[in-house]
This record gives structure tokens, sequence and C-alpha cells, in this order.
């Protein structure tokens, strides 16, 4: 079963396979999937993955989270798609014997992007650990026919004392990742731990694909500890380039959820933007943040602050 929930300029397409898998065939600002190479297989391509403490992953990939232990159990259940204040709403729920899982897609009204998290409840009798769980995952950055070395770039935000907002364009070799074999245990990793969750990085990034002239642009909406990264899989005869959105996470940053029978726990909200290059994506982030910001009296009535400290009288 194809499923087109395509608007506002962002192209997202899943798929309902035949074993049930719910995978994510298309997401990008082109209307119509570039020639692949690649068919896409449930077993690394699904909308959620999620590792539970004590279960093996379903294969030896290094550090990657890909693909995890309830990746590919989690079974099609239903979908919802309405209408809200903000513009329509797609939420698809998957399940297996023990854990039931609501994917969650917010779109805008004329903006190309979507806001994502995930809410994993415990359905079993037995309480589970959870170790990582995506807010977005989405599988399929190196549409078309050039290899992922020749045309994918990865813009990463540096941030540091009196060197904020750095972005820096890499490509995947000079970020580590020479793709030469059938799949790597590189990635592109970055991650905050604690609560200054900008000491390093801003929580966000981009990937432009210079064949598709498509490049998506993302924040993870963390106050605090956050994780995301990019890697390669092998499915099909074929390299498969991916993308993981999280919170914290047990591998990166100690984090553990014991979630009891009948409880629910809700990832961090992540955005995506889609647009042809990066200029294009950042103005669509900027319309979004405009539109989530939550404005209230007290804000409101606050006067001018003047930051005296930051490059200028530096507190003298």
């Amino acid at each position: 079963m194809i499923l087109d929930f395509s608007q506002n300029g962002l192209y997202m397409v899943f798929e309902v396979t035949e074993n049930g898998s719910v995978t994510l065939r298309h997401f990008s600002n082109n209307q119509t999937e570039h020639p692949r190479k690649n068919p896409k297989d449930p077993a690394v391509c699904g909308i959620v993955e999620l590792h539970v403490g004590g279960e093996n992953p379903n294969a030896h990939h290094g550090p990657k989270h890909s693909p995890t232990s309830r990746g590919t159990t989690l079974k099609y259940v239903t979908h919802r798609y309405y209408e809200n204040e903000y513009g329509n709403k797609l939420e698809f729920d998957v399940a297996d014997s023990t854990l039931a899982v609501t994917v969650h897609y917010q779109f805008y009204r004329g903006i190309a992007a979507v806001r994502a998290w995930s809410a994993v409840t415990n359905i079993g009798d037995a309480p589970l650990g959870l170790e990582y769980v995506t807010s977005f995952a989405y599988t399929g950055l190196e549409e078309g026919d050039l290899h992922p070395n020749e045309k994918i770039n990865v813009f990463i935000p540096h941030n540091s004392w009196c060197t904020e907002v750095n972005w820096k364009k890499q490509t995947l070799s000079q970020l580590g990742m020479d793709m030469v074999n059938r799949f790597s245990f590189n990635r592109v990793n970055l991650q905050n731990t604690g609560f200054w969750s900008t000491k390093e990085y801003l929580p966000m990034g981009a990937v432009e694909n210079t064949e598709t002239n498509s490049t998506l642009l993302w924040q993870i909406e963390s106050c605090g500890s956050w994780q995301w990264e990019i890697s390669d899989e092998y499915a099909n005869d074929a390299v498969l380039l991916y993308l993981r959105l999280s919170g914290p996470n047990d591998q990166e940053n100690g984090w553990y959820k014991e979630l009891i029978p009948g409880e629910c726990f809700e990832t961090v909200k992540a955005c995506v933007c889609a647009g042809v290059d990066f200029n294009d994506t950042l103005a669509e982030m900027t319309k979004y943040r405009r539109v989530i910001f939550r404005n209230n009296a007290e804000n409101a009535a606050l006067p001018i602050i003047f930051n005296d400290y930051m490059h200028c009288l530096w507190g003298d």
C-alpha cells in the first residue's frame, strides 16, 4: 500500500509492505522519486528505530544506530490523517507483542517542513528498558544514479565561545565516510550530553544531494542531550544512506528509560525542512520557528535588553 502525504512543497511517500512494515519511501522537495539503484528494504527503512536494553541489534554495524532490535518487529496497525490548528497531522501506529509506537508527523500550512516525534507505550506485562528511540528516521538520502561520495554534502553547525553558528560544508569523504565496500561502520555523528545543548554544535544539520537538487535541514528541539547520525546500509544489492534524529540515548549519553507496563514515553521533537539548497531550507526553518514560537503577555511586555558584555563593553 502506497500512501502519499505530499504538501507545501514537501513530498512524503510511505509504503506499508506485505509483511506489515512501514517505510518512508521518499522525502524531499522533489515531487517524484529519481531513478533508483536501491529498492527500499523494510529491514533498514522503517519509520522508527528503537532499541531495548538486553536485546541484540539486527546486525553487527559497530556504533551505528541501525538496525536496532525493534526496528523490524514493529508492524502497521493503523494511521490517522486530520487537520488541526497548524495544518495537517499524520500519525502511524505500529506495534509488536510488547511495544506500541505512534509516529507523529505535523505539517504546517505554507511551509515545506514537518515536525516529527515518537511515543512509545509498553503493552507487555514486564518492564522494558529503552536505550534508543528516533524522533525521525529516513533512509534514502542517496536518491539518483551517482555514488553518494560524488554528490552528498553535509553541513555541520559548529558552535563555541565567540564562534557561534559556524556552519561548515563537507563531503562524506572529508568526514571519514569513504564508501568503498557494501557498507561501512563509519558514520557522521553529532551529539551533546547535558543541559548546555549548544556547547560544541547546534542541535541541527543539513544534507545536500547535488544530483537531485535537494537539501534537507533539521533541528532537534532539545535543551539537553541529543544525537543525530548519517551513515550507510546495504540492501537489495545497493547502498542506502540514512538519517536518524533522536534525543538522548544509552550509547552516546548514558541514557536509559525503564518503561513499566502501561507507561508511555515521548521523544523530543525534531523538525525537518526540504528545499533546493541550504539557504532555501533555512528560509523554511525560519518560517516554521515563527509559527511555533509561543508568545505570552509577560514576553510581549519585556523591555529591550542590551547585552553590553557580548563584543562591546565586556561588563566594564
